[in-house]
């Protein structure tokens, strides 16, 4: 045999000896891969052990985090208290409604009840009243009692002429900024607003969450 033929025949056997080798090494892996069990809820059990230390830690800081939330909706009750409230009863009586005390003599001057109203008695436009009568409060209150014809029923601003009932709480988002009467609305949607972005945010999070940690 010539060299090149003896070389022909080397070559071959070297690629044959690399093929059996690969066939090999793929039946290893197949044969290691159906050996191995799968992951189940059972094997991950028996890896993380019995509930002890770290799991009770884990258990505690995920408690928190839930336990602030239910604390941020329940102080809602407090920081949008809806306190009673009625009118400044004039600016002859009450000339500073922040001031004011609820239950003061003054409520009976006010149309209706005295609470919960956002209506108050003021001089009509266009009358001429005295000067006397528009800044004394006793002429004011007299020409309540006597039902004069030149007073009539008037809507007070929320943000500015009212007086709030704070024997329960001092300041709330309600008594603040006046969310009563025409603008009772915003106290509701403050609290669904709230709820709308625990909604979108608790789900957001997760998402969020998971390439963080991978990291």
């Amino acid at each position: 045999m010539s060299n090149a033929e003896v070389k022909e025949d080397l070559l071959l056997s070297q690629k044959q000896q690399q093929q059996q080798q690969l066939q090999e090494q793929q039946q290893q892996q197949q044969q290691q891969q159906q050996q191995q069990p799968g992951v189940s809820y059972d094997s991950a059990l028996e890896s993380a052990g019995d509930f002890g230390r770290w799991q009770a830690r884990c258990l505690l800081l995920c408690s928190l985090l839930w336990a602030v939330c239910g604390l941020a909706v329940v102080t809602w009750s407090f920081t949008a208290y809806p306190a009673r409230h009625r009118c400044a009863a004039g600016a002859a009586c009450e000339p500073r409604p922040d001031r004011a005390e609820f239950d003061s003599p003054h409520a009976g001057l006010l149309p209706g009840d005295g609470g919960g109203d956002c209506r108050y008695l003021w001089w009509k436009e266009g009358e001429e009243v005295d000067a006397a009568e528009a800044l004394s409060c006793e002429h004011y209150a007299e020409a309540v009692r006597r039902n004069d014809s030149r007073l009539s029923p008037a809507r007070c601003d929320p943000a500015t002429q009212l007086v709030s009932d704070r024997t329960v709480v001092d300041s709330s988002l309600v008594i603040d900024y006046g969310l009563v009467c025409d603008r009772s609305y915003a106290a509701s949607l403050l609290g669904t607003t709230y709820m709308l972005g625990m909604l979108v945010g608790s789900p957001l999070m997760g998402q969020v969450r998971g390439p963080v940690e991978q990291f």
